[in-house]
């Protein structure tokens, strides 16, 4: 049984809502080697919310200088962004990663993580965790697991959507318990929100004109560039390389892309040139960060 919780009451239009529906990427159970688990330690950008069950080993995450550990029994919850993390192996762990954010790449839960709790304090997370992993893994087979490289029936996809909306719920009320609030986004100004929308809709290198961009919400350069660093922690420019990142990783994994494809989507006219851009922000070179995903890792 889900224990009932006091969750942030404040109420949000539901179009608002149709527009962040959750998305499971993954979810899986893993045992690695004390060699694998050396492998999988190193710095990235993560567009995504995570859980992660520790059965065996040690995981860490750093943010900001900050180390956050977990062992046998305990969940740990990374902050979407830039991390650093590694394991001790032997490492036995339950993960499930999903995308919960609002338009403009606002993620719904991020400030306040990364946490660590006692899987004995919310024993129901690992209970519905096992059981959507049982379910994902009849769908994600051989060589990949994550969930997008996969073709699914109509059927398939409707049931995981379904999944994903009660894993977000999971999700939410674990948060809850830790008291880390959601970000409605409803205190956000809306001049922000367009602004990333407009990022959002932009293809290739080149960042949108300033200017023209202060002026389609009607405030001054200097105005965007202050309001765009306190709503979103980024300069403008951060914020555009940060969607390109996203755009690229995604578009790595889709089935039957070209890195070459991707490359030129994301700005570039060399390989070398994105490969270099991409490692500084993945950790890795594009073709390494598909066998990542890779389910014989």
């Amino acid at each position: 049984m889900v224990p009932c919780v006091s969750f942030e009451t404040r109420l949000i239009p539901y179009e608002r809502l149709m527009a962040a529906r959750p998305v499971l990427l993954w979810a899986l159970e893993r045992r690695w080697t004390v060699e694998q688990a050396g492998e999988k330690g190193y710095e990235l950008e993560a567009d995504e919310n995570s859980a992660w069950l520790v059965l065996e080993g040690t995981a860490r995450v750093v943010h900001d200088g900050i180390e956050y550990q977990a062992g046998p029994g305990e969940w740990i919850f990374p902050k979407p962004g830039r991390r650093i993390q590694s394991f001790t192996g032997p490492f036995h762990f339950i993960s499930i990663t999903f995308r919960w954010q609002w338009p403009g790449g606002t993620h719904l839960f991020e400030k306040g993580l990364t946490r660590t709790v006692a899987g004995s304090d919310i024993p129901w997370l690992e209970e519905e965790a096992r059981k959507i992993c049982i379910h994902v893994s009849g769908i994600t087979r051989d060589p990949y697991y994550l969930i997008g490289r996969h073709s699914l029936t109509l059927l398939q996809s409707t049931g995981l959507f379904e999944l994903a909306a009660k894993w977000a719920g999971l999700f939410h009320r674990a948060m809850d318990h830790l008291g880390v609030a959601p970000d409605t986004g409803m205190n956000r100004d809306p001049r922000i929100e367009a602004i990333l929308e407009m990022l959002e809709g932009t293809t290739g290198s080149v960042s949108p004109n300033r200017e023209d961009l202060a002026s389609a919400v009607g405030v001054s350069p200097r105005q965007l560039d202050r309001m765009m660093k306190q709503e979103t922690g980024r300069t403008l420019i951060e914020n555009h390389d940060l969607i390109r990142y996203e755009k690229a990783c995604r578009s790595l994994l889709e089935k039957g892309r070209r890195v070459k494809e991707v490359a030129i989507e994301a700005g570039f006219n060399d390989l070398p040139g994105f490969s270099r851009w991409f490692a500084k922000r993945a950790g890795c070179a594009p073709r390494a960060f598909r066998i990542r995903f890779s389910s014989d890792l």
